[in-house]
């Protein structure tokens, strides 16, 4: 995630079938959830 990968690709890689899964794995910060879905909007 620090090096710029995005939370629902690194999801999608780990198996997990929700997002929360991968954060607790990842400690994924609000702020990065916010740009990741940003990224996905355009």
């Amino acid at each position: 995630m620090n090096k710029g990968k995005n939370i629902y690709l690194v999801q999608e890689f780990l198996g997990h079938a929700d997002v929360s899964t991968t954060m607790i794995y990842t400690h994924v910060t609000k702020d990065q959830i916010a740009r990741a879905a940003e990224s996905l909007a355009g």
